[in-house]
């Protein structure tokens, strides 16, 4: 339930995001919630080589809940680090307003 609630808030982010400015909102949605489960994979795999490694029997274990405590910081992590690139990169190839109005009537 908690994965479907962060989801959700990924999601939301990312499409307001893309609506601000003017990007296909639901193509940058779905990017963000790949990006959350990216994230997951990526640090799936390298605790599990962590643990494969030290030949430790902690993922059989370990419970559910436990497992997706651990999850969240790591998808929540990229899925932030997407948003923050994509804020700054749409931010700098926006053309500012007081530069274009300047250009008006203006031949060069």
């Amino acid at each position: 339930m908690i994965g479907i609630i962060i989801l959700v808030i990924i999601g939301k982010k990312f499409y307001e995001l893309a609506g601000e400015y003017e990007k296909s909102k639901w193509g940058i949605t779905v990017l963000g919630i790949v990006s959350y489960y990216s994230g997951v994979f990526v640090f799936g795999i390298i605790l599990a080589a962590i643990l494969i490694a030290m030949e430790s029997n902690w993922m059989e274990t370990t419970d559910r809940l436990s497992l997706a405590l651990i999850e969240l910081p790591s998808g929540g992590l990229s899925s932030y680090l997407l948003f923050m690139f994509l804020q700054k990169k749409w931010e700098k190839e926006k053309p500012q307003l007081d530069n274009v109005i300047n250009q008006i009537g203006n031949k060069e």
